[in-house]
């Protein structure tokens, strides 16, 4: 009798536990200021006390302007700024050989469609990010019963495989390139199993629902035109999701694009509502 083998795939996504092994700060700026004031210096501080230091593989710093001034003297502001926040992390005890990347960006445009919120817009705009790259987990290592990332034969019912090189590009939905020679080399291993089942099967017909991820409006126009949710992660730095005015805006958007792609938007944001915190006053038709 053939003894069936179900196997509970987790996929490291940019916005779950893949995520682990980076972390973004931001420290934002004065307008036409590289230097930091108490509370963006207790921000810094605070970031560096809540990470764990000792899994710390490298660091990248990058600094950016708004969308004002001329591409060279933004570009010296956006690097003096990149500076300010190093020399504040080396004197809190990062050392200085790990940091490998220290860029200024310059200028962020701003969308050529916005209309409204554009002082904010520019206030987080004129930012540091900081960039923490972890020493990648073994998921062997954990030694907890039962989870792997690894199939072979002597996997059981109930076993968790977790696919821990399936990867996305920062701020997109799509995969790296690696990650998609993992997912090949990985189908081609699963045909060498018979009797593996993946349950449960999805119950909703034709398939379960699709939710989109992401605030630029390229992720938008993908949930007008493929998604039954819209999935706002608010961790990409340029299209920021922290009032109800930038929520608004969004939502704006995906309105208008449901508009041109003949789609329902009310349909979409009441799956929003269901699932998600989001206060439902925000998102009335």
């Amino acid at each position: 009798m053939i003894r069936y083998l179900s196997l509970l795939f987790f996929l490291f996504s940019a916005i779950s536990m893949a995520q682990e092994d980076e972390e973004v700060h931001s420290i934002f700026f004065d307008f036409n200021r590289f230097n930091l004031k108490k509370v963006q210096a207790d921000s810094v501080v605070s970031f560096v006390n809540k990470i764990d230091t000792s899994r710390i593989e490298s660091i990248q710093i990058f600094g950016y302007c708004d969308d004002r001034g001329k591409d060279a003297y933004n570009f010296t502001l956006s690097t003096n700024r990149a500076n300010t926040v190093k020399d504040k992390l080396i004197e809190k005890g990062i050392k200085s050989k790990i940091i490998i990347t220290l860029e200024g960006k310059g200028r962020i445009m701003l969308d050529e469609d916005m209309q409204t919120n554009i002082p904010e817009a520019r206030s987080k705009n004129r930012r540091v990010d900081v960039i923490v790259n972890f020493r990648t987990i073994v998921v062997e290592d954990l030694k907890i019963p039962g989870v792997y990332s690894t199939i072979n034969k002597d996997r059981v019912v109930g076993d968790r495989i977790y696919l821990d090189r399936v990867l996305f590009e920062r701020g997109s939905s799509q995969l790296t390139y690696k990650a998609k020679k993992e997912l090949d080399r990985i189908a081609l291993e699963l045909h060498k199993f018979k009797n593996i089942h993946f349950k449960p099967k999805p119950v909703q017909k034709p398939h379960p629902p699709i939710w989109i991820g992401g605030e630029s409006k390229a992720a938008l126009r993908r949930t007008a035109r493929l998604g039954n949710g819209w999935f706002p992660a608010a961790n990409n730095p340029k299209f920021r999701i922290d009032s109800p005015d930038s929520l608004k805006d969004r939502l704006d958007t995906l309105r208008q694009l449901c508009d041109e792609e003949k789609r329902d938007f009310g349909k979409i944001i009441r799956r929003v509502a269901e699932h998600t915190a989001i206060d439902k006053k925000y998102l009335c038709a």
